[in-house]
């Protein structure tokens, strides 16, 4: 059963985001919207709805549904960009609707658009605080380890170094490591963006 998610997210770009869904149907649904030069909008897995996104007024709306980003496959809506080498990517999580105590919004590097993809990812549930997030193999399990046991808004951040991906959460804009690090397993371009 897809599940509608409610967020505010404030991006480093600083552009404000918006994000909640509900059902209907599934598959990949790609977009631009009206997105920065570079973004896109696609919905990932058997989703309930597909979503959109819209700009008004310096604020981007976001809208999706899905089952969770979890497990062996995931059910989501995403807003990227590629992301070739190092980089990085934070945002301000200022509400999420609690319509799951694992409902979550974040940052993400995944290895591809695919349900069962590599990723990791730093969240801020709506009622298990944050947590660094991450799939190693694809199509396998996923693991997470615990930060900050604190509710948006909050501040989160995701950087890629090399191999290595590590996930950040704090209460003021971010600069330093409040959730553990985890090794990445691939080299390869991948795909950074919000979910």
């Amino acid at each position: 059963m897809a599940r509608a998610i409610r967020a505010f997210l404030v991006l480093s770009c600083p552009t404000l985001v918006r994000c909640g869904g509900g059902g209907g149907e599934s598959g990949i649904h790609q977009g631009t919207g009206n997105l920065p030069p570079g973004w896109q909008t696609t919905d990932i897995g058997a989703v309930g709805s597909a979503g959109s996104i819209l700009h008004l007024g310096g604020q981007y709306s976001a809208t999706g549904s899905g089952a969770d980003i979890w497990d062996n496959a995931d059910a989501f809506h995403f807003v990227y960009r590629s992301l070739t080498g190092d980089g990085e990517m934070a945002a301000r999580v200022v509400s999420l609707a609690n319509t799951d105590a694992w409902a979550k919004a974040g940052v993400m590097i995944r290895e591809s658009l695919g349900p069962g993809s590599t990723f990791a990812r730093s969240v801020v549930t709506s009622s298990n605080g944050t947590s660094f997030q991450y799939r190693p193999l694809t199509e396998q399990s996923c693991a997470l380890a615990f930060g900050p046991s604190q509710p948006a808004p909050y501040w989160v951040r995701i950087v890629r170094v090399g191999n290595r991906l590590s996930g950040y959460a704090s209460a003021a804009a971010p600069r330093g490591p409040s959730s553990p690090a985890r090794r990445s397993a691939w080299a390869r371009p991948s795909i950074s963006g919000s979910a």
